[in-house]
């Protein structure tokens, strides 16, 4: 499998994310530093994204130069027939946890330097898991991996590189919030 040219993952305002976060009486999240989202509070629900919304999200395209590779293994549903297509559409569609299983089984059969690629994506995506059942250690962790997954690749433009950009500003987002989450238990 050949390393992808472009791709369609879209990460949410970090805006959207604030629902994950458990409510401090009428706290409004906000950032002592500079930051790309819009605050809100905690009670408003996170906002689908138009499909070609370039507004504070990441839209990556992409294809892959071979044809794609599925596994022989018959007892394994999610490693038939799937595909990064699915994987991204899943990942979009806030499925996390079946995008995860979906680039899994991409990545066990993938070659450098895709495997890396595709394994920071999943990671990403675990992260993402973990944030929006509220275990923001586990989700800190899985996207710190996932980054660090994606900087190795060394994107310097291009859609993957703004990818890594977004996810990023989403654990910054993630961190500046559990300090402002510290300060106010205490």
């Amino acid at each position: 499998m050949a390393l992808p040219c472009a791709s369609s993952l879209k990460i949410f305002p970090l805006s959207s994310f604030s629902h994950c976060f458990p409510p401090q009486n009428d706290f409004t999240f906000f950032s002592s530093s500079p930051s790309p989202y819009v605050p809100k509070t905690h009670s408003e629900k996170p906002s689908k994204l138009i499909k070609n919304s370039f507004n504070s999200s990441s839209r990556l395209s992409y294809r892959f130069s071979a044809v794609e590779d599925h596994y022989d293994d018959d007892d394994d549903d999610t490693s038939d027939n799937c595909s990064f297509d699915e994987a991204v559409a899943l990942f979009n569609d806030r499925e996390y946890y079946k995008c995860h299983d979906y680039l899994e089984a991409l990545w066990n059969m993938a070659q450098e330097p895709t495997r890396t690629l595709i394994h920071g994506i999943l990671q990403c995506a675990v992260g993402f898991h973990h944030l929006f059942n509220q275990n923001h250690k586990g989700a800190m962790m899985e996207l710190g991996e996932g980054l660090c997954k994606l900087r190795k690749m060394n994107f310097v433009s291009g859609p993957f590189h703004q990818f890594e950009q977004e996810i990023s500003a989403v654990l910054d987002f993630i961190y500046q919030t559990q300090i402002e989450l510290a300060a106010c238990e205490h």
